[in-house]
């Protein structure tokens, strides 16, 4: 039997496999932080405090902890729609050299790249930041990615079901 067919699983099967590696990480860390001082857990609280500082920006307020979560919020709409709809029109128009592909602007070409890329490390530092920051940030960004995630693919989906592009998808609606 052919060890590469055999390694092919469906898309439901490797879905479930990370569901099942993410249940057991996130048992294994609530049975050690159950289990730790809470001298350590000041990662796991929510709102603002003294000890919450981003990029040197101690956020011991409310409204710069709205401030904080407000941009984050938006900033993670942001990163999905780069991710879901500007790189991947990069690789299919751009980058892709068998595919039969519509003439792009040259100086669009290289806005888009140059755009994208200082976005993702711009973006990259202050993620970091945020993210490593307390927990609550991370939920945020979270339920903003899945929100915007969740319409793009509604969007995709609707326009396949419909038999339509996305382009003809938005001209009819």
């Amino acid at each position: 039997m052919n060890i590469y067919y055999v390694m092919q699983l469906s898309p439901r099967v490797i879905s479930r496999i990370f569901l099942a590696w993410m249940a057991i990480i996130y048992t294994i860390f609530i049975i050690i932080l159950s289990n730790t001082s809470d001298k350590y857990k000041k990662f796991y609280r929510l709102g603002p405090h003294e000890d919450l500082i981003i990029l040197g920006i101690q956020v011991n307020t409310l409204p710069k902890y709205w401030f904080l979560v407000t941009y984050s919020f938006i900033n993670s709409i942001f990163r999905t729609i780069l991710h879901s709809y500007i790189r991947p029109w990069i690789l299919n128009n751009i980058q892709n050299e068998k595919k039969d592909k519509p003439q792009v602007d040259h100086k669009l070409a290289y806005e888009l790249i140059t755009v994208s890329t200082i976005y993702e490390w711009s973006d990259w530092l202050l993620y970091m930041n945020i993210l490593l920051s307390q927990i609550d940030m991370m939920i945020v960004e979270i339920i903003a990615e899945l929100g915007i995630s969740y319409c793009t693919t509604y969007y995709y989906y609707s326009a396949r079901l419909s038999h339509l592009t996305p382009q003809k998808y938005l001209s009819e609606t």
